[in-house]
């Protein structure tokens, strides 16, 4: 998900939503089993990202970039079942600990033979459910 994304379905950025650093936001929040992943990082101004239309006070604004992020997950799995393996290294972990724990997502999935379906995983990555 890319900002410019986001600003499109806000209809614009406030000025006051456009004022202070960029902060790093997880789309799927860590407290609901998100990690720093490629496609669940997004850069937000501190202006927004603690604003009234922010992903932290307005649902709408959550469950869109949730969406975004799911698009991007099962456009990246494709419709084959893959490892777990397979799964972790598409989505691009930032570092060993978020490697681990999309790995610990993964073990409440069920699995064919050790390899999940695209939307067994998705589910399992986006913290237990789709959106």
């Amino acid at each position: 998900m890319e900002i410019y994304e986001l600003e499109a379905f806000l209809g614009g950025f406030k000025d006051e939503e456009k004022i202070g650093i960029m902060e790093k936001h997880h789309i799927v929040f860590r407290s609901q089993g998100g990690c720093d992943f490629y496609y669940n990082i997004i850069e937000l101004p501190t202006g927004l990202h603690k604003g009234r239309r922010g992903p932290h006070m307005c649902r709408e604004t959550d469950v869109f970039l949730k969406r975004g992020v799911q698009k991007a997950l099962f456009d990246e799995l494709g419709t084959e079942r893959k490892t777990a393996e397979e799964i972790v290294h598409l989505c691009c972990p930032m570092n060993r600990r978020s490697e681990k724990k999309l790995y610990k997502r993964l073990e409440s999935a069920k699995n064919y033979g050790g390899k999940y379906e695209p939307e067994d995983a998705v589910r399992a990555i986006m913290g237990g459910k789709l959106y």
